[in-house]
């Protein structure tokens, strides 16, 4: 086993769904080699974000009109803080957690450059909710690239909510791993990404999400053609669309959304409770195989009645001495575990078994019952 830190955010990459390849190919010799341009309107291209949207909405709690399928997680990070800002001018500081994943970081460090008299805070996660206040923006991601570390969304957009800071959600690493509700949780403002584990391949669209009664103050501070209202009557001046299609702004990546939409139908035919159930079942397995099978190695786990969200800390025995502190408990022996939620979770099993017991033999529990058929 590998012991240096991995940055499991950039190895992170879904499935190849069994549909896409045929639905790629069909949109690509079809609808573009036969249809040409007439496929915007006839093949109807030009609705692709709001339909990738609406399909992704359903499986963050949203409804279909807040969410829309556009550009990176980055571009979109910057959209929303760009256009809260604008929209609110008594927020002057931007606060975010340490440890958050790095273009979060390098996005806001880069807006606040070119905003005088607004500043980034970067402090510790289990302080932002006292440090946060009516001129915050908080932007948190709500599962660790790392570790796998759920926040409490429900409850800390609550708190943070409640000190009159604005919240901005990344959901990159628990779209179509966890379940969530955005709606439930009062949240406002999110984005995500497409290719981990919505399966919708390398580069994949990402998405953005505003709640409807926040949409008609925000505009977005990327004035493209696609988020004009009315972009196909070539107007000088920029009038943004009504509601969440005024964040589009380039012409939608046609052969990108074609490949998401297969994966987001995928999560949301397996529903995200069973999946949010399989992703459990597979880290308790991995777990109990490494108790069984490196009984005496070392580890920190803390149970958490079932729910995601806790780390999982393996400690080889050379790192586990060098550790000084919680702190460099927490950056040295942290072994990356986020929720996993692949299409071939079976095969997945058998793989960790493979990988925890390579003496061979049936990996048991300690009931003597099988791990894995």
């Amino acid at each position: 086993m590998d012991n240096t830190p991995s940055n499991a955010g950039t190895k992170q990459l879904g499935a190849l769904p069994a549909a896409s390849p045929a639905r790629l190919a069909e949109v690509t010799v079809r609808q573009w080699g036969e249809g040409l341009a007439r496929t915007w309107h006839d093949g109807d291209w030009l609705a692709a974000p709001a339909r990738v949207g609406a399909r992704i909405a359903a499986l963050i709690g949203a409804s279909p009109d807040e969410v829309i399928a556009a550009d990176t997680v980055s571009i979109n990070i910057y959209k929303l803080l760009a256009a809260v800002l604008d929209a609110q001018p008594q927020r002057r500081v931007i606060l975010t957690e340490v440890g958050n994943f790095p273009t979060d970081l390098y996005i806001a460090q880069g807006l606040v450059a070119h905003r005088p008299g607004v500043s980034l805070r970067i402090i510790p996660a289990e302080t932002i909710a006292a440090e946060a206040d009516a001129a915050s923006i908080v932007l948190l991601s709500h599962v660790d690239y790392r570790s796998g570390a759920c926040h409490d969304l429900p409850g800390l957009t609550a708190a943070l909510h409640a000190k009159g800071a604005a919240v901005v959600w990344d959901l990159s690493h628990s779209v179509g791993a966890v379940e969530i509700d955005l709606a439930a949780a009062g949240a406002q403002l999110a984005v995500g990404c497409g290719y981990k584990y919505l399966n919708g391949g390398p580069g994949a669209p990402a998405f953005l999400y505003v709640a409807r009664g926040l949409q008609p103050a925000l505009r977005s501070p990327l004035a493209g053609w696609m988020g004009h209202a009315a972009p196909f009557d070539f107007p000088e001046n920029y009038a943004p669309a009504a509601g969440i299609a005024r964040f589009l702004c380039g012409t939608p990546p046609i052969l990108g959304l074609t490949a998401l939409e297969v994966g987001v139908a995928i999560s949301a035919e397996a529903g995200m409770a069973t999946i949010a159930r399989k992703s459990q079942a597979l880290c308790e397995t991995f777990i109990a195989l490494v108790e069984q099978r490196c009984a005496g190695a070392g580890h920190n786990h803390t149970p958490d009645g079932g729910g995601a969200g806790q780390p999982y800390q393996p400690a080889p025995p050379r790192r586990r001495a060098a550790a000084k502190g919680p702190a460099d408990a927490r950056r040295d022996l942290r072994f990356p575990l986020p929720q996993c939620a692949a299409l071939r979770l079976r095969a997945a099993l058998q793989q960790l078994c493979r990988c925890v017991a390579r003496g061979g033999g049936a990996a048991n529990r300690a009931d003597g019952t099988r791990l894995v058929d």
